[in-house]
């Protein structure tokens, strides 16, 4: 059973992190 978040209630997911210099990281969203 896959971990889901508490507030959007969606699987992990995979992305990039922007932050306000417009740095993408590589990041998994519980």
């Amino acid at each position: 059973m896959a971990r889901q978040c508490a507030i959007c209630g969606k699987r992990p997911a995979t992305g990039h992190s922007v932050s306000h210099s417009a740095v993408k990281t590589r990041r998994r969203f519980l």
